[in-house]
């Protein structure tokens, strides 16, 4: 009977999840996930000068990718050394899996070498923080972290496995695609709340339509500017977002938020129907000066708005 080792388990349930790279720097901690890689080339490990730059470098190829990025380092300073890019990674919601090979079990609370309470510390900039403290426990935490990072708002996680968790013997995990563990498509729109929202765009004289990032995830680009062109609705884009449809497009004012374009702004300011596709409103409101030529606060628009995230 075959049997596998904590660190084959962690390479086996990524594999399933199609990641192809890890991100981060060599450490004697996870040498058990590095011993599988060397025999295994279907999932290469980058080593990087600093660890920042694999939470970076995870936080970007999710974006892209829409698969979890993962980023693989040591305890202690190797850990912390990530903490500037998972935060990155929270605020955009980028799927971020942070693996850290922790020190022995028998070590914690001992003020060992590298000790240090990581998973408190990642917990304000991750979705979930946990360790895993038994081998035959990785596969189901570790699909766990990963429903957690993908399902949803996507976001990071943060999963800790020390090193004799990683070298311990457990029976092999059988392949679950991950439509078999999680939700892999998100939930239709109600129909009433369709229904309402053409109502309220017919209804409309000046309709905008705000796009944001949850578009580009989606892969709706071109269905928002079918929309935009069939309605004859100019599009701003949310804050940062300026990828979420083509930028040469006529019915493309620019985007919205800190360092915008004026006129995204003052298109929001005379709409009658702000039409949010894909944006959690966070910043999109801002105008570049929100104060009248007289020092006096501006009041905000206060249009009709239809969100859909």
């Amino acid at each position: 009977m075959d049997v596998w080792t904590g660190g084959r388990a962690v390479v086996e349930l990524l594999k399933v999840e199609r990641v192809r790279h890890m991100f981060g720097i060599v450490g004697a901690t996870f040498l058990d996930v590095l011993d599988t890689l060397y025999d295994d080339s279907s999932v290469e490990y980058i080593n990087v000068r600093h660890e920042q730059a694999a939470a970076f470098m995870a936080d970007g190829l999710a974006r892209v990718t829409d698969r979890p990025g993962v980023c693989l380092v040591t305890s202690g300073p190797g850990a912390t050394n990530l903490i500037t890019g998972v935060a990155a990674a929270y605020v955009a919601h980028s799927p971020v899996v942070v693996l850290v090979g922790g020190i022995a079990l028998d070590h914690y609370q001992k003020d060992a070498f590298q000790e240090f309470d990581l998973v408190n510390m990642f917990r304000p900039v991750t979705k979930l923080a946990l360790q895993i403290n038994k081998p035959e426990r990785i596969p189901e935490l570790l699909r766990g972290a990963l429903r957690t990072a993908m399902s949803g708002r996507p976001g990071p996680v943060f999963v800790e496995i020390p090193r004799d968790v990683l070298s311990g013997k457990m029976s092999p995990v059988a392949a679950l695609a991950p439509e078999e563990y999680r939700v892999t498509h998100p939930q239709p729109p109600h129909a009433d709340a369709v229904r309402e929202a053409v109502r309220r765009l017919r209804q409309a004289k000046r309709p905008l339509l705000l796009v944001g990032g949850g578009a580009t995830r989606a892969g709706a680009g071109e269905l928002v500017v079918q929309l935009s062109e069939r309605c004859v609705m100019p599009m701003i884009t949310a804050y940062g977002r300026n990828d979420a449809v083509p930028n040469a497009h006529p019915l493309y004012l620019g985007p919205l938020g800190r360092a915008g374009a004026p006129e995204a702004a003052a298109a929001c300011r005379r709409a009658d129907l702000i039409l949010v596709v894909g944006s959690r409103l966070h910043q999109s409101r801002m105008r570049p000066s929100p104060l009248g030529g007289d020092g006096s606060r501006r009041p905000l628009p206060g249009p009709r708005g239809i969100r859909r995230d």
